[in-house]
Formats: structure tokens, C-alpha cells, sequence
């Protein structure tokens, strides 16, 4: 499985794990000129920008690495976007959450409010 394939499986398995979890999926894949959002989800009037990472073989701590400061500030830029589009008086919350997945094994780690604009270079 190439990085293309495994990222797409670990965004659906992530996307199934969020509606199990009781998430409506508001976007898959939000691109803008300066970032994307693999997900942008709803909960109990809370909105996420989540950002998936899928993993096939040991690695985990360069996962981490890979959401830096830089691609923060990507997803940071795009949910502005996205709110640009929505009427934001219908979230009581908005959060940005990251969540790890092991593509082998469905192992998945979610980290709820993971980064957010105010540690975040924007």
C-alpha cells in the first residue's frame, strides 16, 4: 500500500470511527489555496477540524512530528476559510483534534483539542 492509499484508508477508518462515536461528517477533504482539512466534523453543536495521520509500521513519534507548527497553521488557515462559509452562531465550540491510526492494526489514537490557534503561528 502506498501513502496515497494507506492516508485514504485512514481517513475513512477515522471517519467511521467519528460516527461511531456519534460525529456527523460535515467535509471530507476541505482544500483551500494554503491547506487542507482531511475532516471537518460535528458534535453536540461542537465543530473539529481534524487532521488524520495513518501509519502502517512502527514510526508513531515522527507522526507526531509531522503535524508541526507549519502544517498547524495550514489547518488553522483553512477552517477560517470554511468558516467564512457557515454560519458560525450554530457551534458552541470549535477545536481542532488530530487523530493516529494504524492502518495494519485499527489501533487509533484521538487527541480532542490537539493544537490551537493561539499556540499555533498564524
Amino acid at each position: 500500500m502506498n501513502s496515497t492509499e494507506k492516508g485514504k484508508a485512514g481517513e475513512r477508518e477515522a471517519a467511521q470511527f467519528l460516527q461511531r462515536e456519534g460525529f456527523s461528517i460535515r467535509e471530507k477533504n476541505f482544500r483551500t489555496k494554503k491547506g487542507e482539512i482531511d475532516l471537518i466534523v460535528e458534535k453536540e453543536g461542537e465543530l473539529s477540524f481534524v487532521e488524520v495521520k495513518a501509519w502502517s509500521s512502527p514510526g508513531y513519534e515522527s507522526l507526531e512530528k509531522s503535524v508541526d507548527t507549519k502544517k498547524q497553521n495550514r489547518i488553522i488557515y483553512a477552517s477560517k476559510v470554511y468558516l467564512m462559509g457557515v454560519a458560525t452562531d450554530r457551534y458552541s465550540l470549535m477545536h481542532y483534534d488530530v487523530i493516529f491510526i494504524n492502518v495494519s492494526t485499527g489501533d487509533i489514537e484521538y487527541i480532542q483539542n490537539a493544537f490551537t490557534e493561539t499556540n499555533s503561528r498564524w
